[in-house]
C-alpha cells in the first residue's frame, strides 16, 4: 500500500465545486439603454433585442437613465422638433457611456451636425436585429458609426474633428497623418512651413491624448478623420 495520502477527496471536491470545469469567465453582455415615453415602442425594442440576451441587455428609460449604461439610444428626430436639450442632457450626464441617435431618419442637413455634437452614432431603426446589436457593440468598443443609409452632407466650412476639439489646421493634419502622407508632403497640402507643421502635430496630440503617429492614426481613424469632405 503506498505511504502516500490519498488526493480522491480532494479531486471529488474540486468536481462538485466545479473547479475543473470552470473556464474564462463569459463576456458580461453590453447594457443599451433606449429613452423613450411610448411604452408600445420600449416593448417592441426589447422585444427585437430578446433574442440576443447573451450580447445585450435591453432596458428602457423615460428620461436620463439613473443607472449606468454603455451606450443610450434616443430619436431626437421622433417628435415635431428635434430633441436637442435632451439630447444634449444624455451627452453630458455620467450614467451614459456613449450616445447613438436611433432614428427613421434625420433630416440630411443635421446629419453632420450630429457628428460634431459628439454622439458615437447614427442608427437606422430599419436595421435588422443582428445589424443593430452588431453596431451597438462597435460603438461601445469605441467606434464612430453613421448608418450609410444617412450619407453626411458637409458644408464649404465643414472639417473633421471639431467635436474633438481640434482646429481646422490640427484636423487637417491628422487627416492627412491618417492618410499615410509624410510631414514634407502634409506641409507642401498645407502651404505651412515644416516647422509649423510640427506645432499643429503637437499641439493635436497633446488635444487627442496621443504620443505617437501610430497612435494618432488609430485614434483619427475611428474618429472619421481619414475622410476629407473638402476634398
Amino acid at each position: 500500500m503506498s505511504s502516500h495520502p490519498s488526493t480522491d477527496g480532494a479531486a471529488h471536491l474540486r468536481l462538485a465545486t466545479g473547479e475543473e470545469s470552470r473556464g474564462a469567465p463569459a463576456p458580461r453582455a453590453l447594457r443599451v439603454t433606449l429613452v423613450d415615453d411610448d411604452a408600445l415602442v420600449m416593448a417592441g425594442f426589447q422585444a427585437l433585442l430578446s433574442p440576443y440576451t447573451a450580447r445585450v441587455e435591453a432596458t428602457c428609460s423615460r428620461g436620463v437613465p439613473t443607472e449606468l449604461t454603455d451606450v443610450a439610444l434616443f430619436d431626437c428626430f421622433a417628435a415635431p422638433e428635434p430633441g436637442w436639450a435632451t439630447l444634449a442632457r444624455l451627452r453630458d450626464t455620467a450614467t451614459v457611456t456613449r450616445l447613438v441617435v436611433y432614428t427613421n431618419g434625420p433630416p440630411q442637413a443635421h446629419v453632420g451636425a450630429l457628428t460634431d455634437f459628439g454622439v458615437a452614432g447614427i442608427l437606422t431603426k430599419h436595421a435588422t436585429a443582428d445589424e443593430l446589436v452588431t453596431a451597438l457593440e462597435r460603438v461601445a468598443r469605441g467606434e464612430r458609426i453613421v448608418d450609410p443609409a444617412f450619407p453626411v452632407e458637409l458644408g464649404d466650412d465643414w472639417w473633421p474633428g471639431p467635436a474633438e476639439g481640434l482646429t481646422e489646421r490640427e484636423a487637417q493634419a491628422v487627416t492627412l497623418i491618417c492618410r499615410g502622407l509624410p510631414n514634407g508632403a502634409i506641409a507642401n497640402e498645407l502651404n505651412v512651413s515644416l516647422n509649423t507643421l510640427k506645432s499643429y502635430i503637437r499641439s493635436a496630440y497633446r488635444t487627442m491624448g496621443v504620443a505617437s503617429r501610430s497612435e494618432a492614426v488609430l485614434w483619427g481613424v475611428a474618429r472619421g478623420l481619414h475622410v476629407d469632405g473638402r476634398s
